[in-house]
């Protein structure tokens, strides 16, 4: 799967799942971006057989969470 290919299918779904965290238009912008970044990065390194969906939320979710760490 190409990082076009995981864009397309998972862009909006990961748009609101980090809205329904994050309740500010343009941050959630932002860390969509950012998680695509590391998506991107690390898209080779997915061993064959794992969950590409799973891998994709647990980017996400600690791209979450390092955000309201380093936010204070």
């Amino acid at each position: 799967m190409t990082i076009e290919n995981v864009w397309n299918d998972f862009k909006g779904e990961l748009f609101g799942f980090i809205k329904s965290r994050i309740h500010n238009q343009e941050l959630a912008e932002d860390l969509l971006q950012e998680v695509f970044i590391k998506i991107h990065t690390n898209l080779n390194s997915l061993g064959e057989g794992a969950n590409l969906v799973s891998w994709i939320y647990r980017i996400t979710r600690n791209t979450i969470i390092d955000y309201y760490r380093n936010k204070t």
